[in-house]
């Protein structure tokens, strides 16, 4: 293998036997302080705030040092907010019945009235009603 790598059987040898280097070390202790904020805030910090829990806890590192190792250990923030129910289809019971039918000409005046009402602004009371 050493021949098809291009690499001498010693210097292989001196490669396995070597320790790992300090900063290898610290990226580890800092993946694991990481990890365990991650779950502590049930995945909702991103890396700024993990960097800055971290730095309060005597971990100094940057938010992009911990993106970097967050994207490496495939960790990413999750959305917590609720959804807002505006938009959604009315229920069954609120559709009106199509009138006319995509027959769009009519046979004398004002009797088919065709719209799109999409564009129109409305306000809103707090109370729900319309003004």
């Amino acid at each position: 293998m050493c021949k098809v790598l291009g690499i001498s059987p010693q210097g292989y040898y001196d490669w396995k036997k070597r320790r790992k280097s300090q900063r290898t070390i610290d990226q580890e202790i800092l993946e694991e302080a990481i990890l365990q904020v991650y779950k502590e805030f049930k995945g909702r910090y991103g890396s700024p705030r993990i960097a800055l829990a971290l730095c309060k806890r005597g971990l100094f590192t940057s938010k992009n040092r911990v993106a970097r190792l967050m994207q490496r250990m495939g960790l990413a923030a999750v959305s917590y907010r609720k959804r807002s129910r505006i938009g959604r289809k009315p229920k069954g019971s609120g559709i009106m019945d199509n009138l006319v039918k995509r027959a769009f000409e009519a046979q004398t005046k004002n009797t088919l009235w065709v719209g799109d009402i999409t564009y129109l602004p409305l306000r809103i009371s707090l109370s729900g009603h319309l003004s």
